[in-house]
């Protein structure tokens, strides 16, 4: 007869409802947790993002500045010598001043060395050649500077030694 009681049955339906209620509260049904989640991948992102232009500055200085036409290299090419180059050679730029030739062991950096010539090409003497060493990877760089101290043209490239 209990089964025919209809507050019996009323009660059992309403606990079988807060049961449900319940459990899908604890499983997040029916819960809009996307934003959450979006919020967290946004910042692992940024976050991301800011380590990576950290380290990789020389990315974001290229996109700041305006370096010209890039200049066609003759030599030293990329790639590996036995011997170190004595020869730095470029493609003419009209309407330049000078230029200035870079030789470093990293991008962008001259600490092997740094010329201001005011031909397309440079050879180097015996002391600036002994600077080169064995085993070592050199990047070099030419920028074409106008009279009015502006870059007009870059190449760059690199060689092991």
């Amino acid at each position: 007869m209990a089964q025919d009681d209809p507050n019996s049955q009323s009660a059992a339906n309403a606990t079988l409802d807060h049961m449900v209620q319940e459990i899908r509260d604890m499983e997040g049904v029916g819960k809009r947790r996307w934003p959450k989640w979006l919020g967290i991948f946004l910042v692992v992102v940024a976050g991301v993002a800011v380590v990576w232009l950290a380290q990789h500055p020389a990315t974001l200085e290229g996109r700041k500045a305006d370096e010209g036409v890039v200049l066609a290299i003759s030599s030293p090419g990329y790639g590996k010598l036995s011997v170190p180059p004595r020869t730095f050679k470029w493609q003419s730029v009209t309407g330049r001043h000078h230029y200035t030739l870079t030789v470093g062991t990293l991008p962008g950096k001259a600490d092997v060395l740094e010329k201001m010539v005011m031909t397309d090409s440079v050879v180097l003497n015996d002391a600036e050649a002994a600077l080169m060493k064995p085993g070592t990877t050199y990047h070099w760089k030419v920028r074409a500077i106008s009279a009015d101290g502006k870059t007009i043209g870059h190449a760059e490239s690199k060689f092991s030694l």
